[in-house]
C-alpha cells in the first residue's frame, strides 16, 4: 500500500481518532457466512472513528485480494465515509462481499465517496448488510470529479436482507461530465 493509503496494512479496532470498546475483534457468523479472512473484523464492539475509516489517497493504487471489513453484533460510528477513493482501488475478491455487516448499527456520510479522478472496481458485492440498521448522512455512493465505479457479476453492488437504510441524499449520486457507474 502507498504511503497516502490509511488502513491497508494496519487497521486496528482502536485506530487513531478513534476509540472502541466490547469484545475483541474476530469473526463470528450472527446467522450468515462469513470469508474470515477480512483485514478488518469487529465482533460485540462498539467503535467509532473521526474521519474516513478506509481511503485511498490520489497517487495511490491499491488491490486488494480479500473483504476489507466484516462485522457481527458491532455499532460502527465513522465520521467521513466508509471508504474514501482519490486514487484506484480494485476489490478483487469475486466470492465475498468487500464490505459486510451483521448485524451492524452503523452511522457515516457514506458508504462509498469518491472525487479527483478515483476509480474503484468491485468483482462482485461492494456493501452487504444482514438486518442492520444504517443512517447515512449524505448520498450512500458519491461519485464525482471524473470518477469511476464499476461493478462486475452478477451480485448486486449495494445487497440489504432485512435492514433498515435512512439516507440523507442520494442512494446514488454522480456528478461531472466524465464521472461513470457502471
Amino acid at each position: 500500500a502507498g504511503a497516502g493509503c490509511v488502513g491497508t496494512d494496519n487497521i486496528t479496532p482502536c485506530a487513531t481518532g478513534g476509540t472502541c470498546s466490547g469484545g475483541t475483534g474476530g469473526g463470528g457468523s450472527g446467522g450468515a457466512t462469513k470469508s474470515g479472512k477480512a483485514l478488518t473484523t469487529y465482533k460485540n464492539q462498539t467503535v467509532n472513528t473521526g474521519g474516513d475509516f478506509y481511503s485511498v489517497s490520489n497517487e495511490d493504487n491499491v488491490a486488494l485480494a480479500q473483504p476489507l471489513l466484516e462485522t457481527t453484533a458491532t455499532t460502527l460510528t465513522v465520521g467521513g465515509s466508509l471508504v474514501d477513493v482519490k486514487g484506484t482501488l480494485a476489490a478483487n475478491d469475486a466470492a465475498n462481499p468487500f464490505i459486510f455487516l451483521d448485524p451492524t448499527t452503523f452511522t457515516a456520510t457514506s458508504l462509498l465517496g469518491m472525487s479527483g479522478g478515483g476509480s474503484m472496481t468491485a468483482a462482485t458485492t461492494f456493501f452487504k448488510d444482514l438486518q442492520g440498521t444504517l443512517t447515512l448522512t449524505g448520498d450512500a455512493l458519491s461519485v464525482s470529479g471524473n470518477s469511476s465505479l464499476s461493478g462486475a457479476g452478477a451480485a448486486a453492488f449495494l445487497a440489504l436482507d432485512g435492514s433498515t437504510m435512512a439516507v440523507t441524499g442520494n442512494v446514488l449520486n454522480a456528478t461531472g461530465a466524465k464521472s461513470t457507474v457502471t
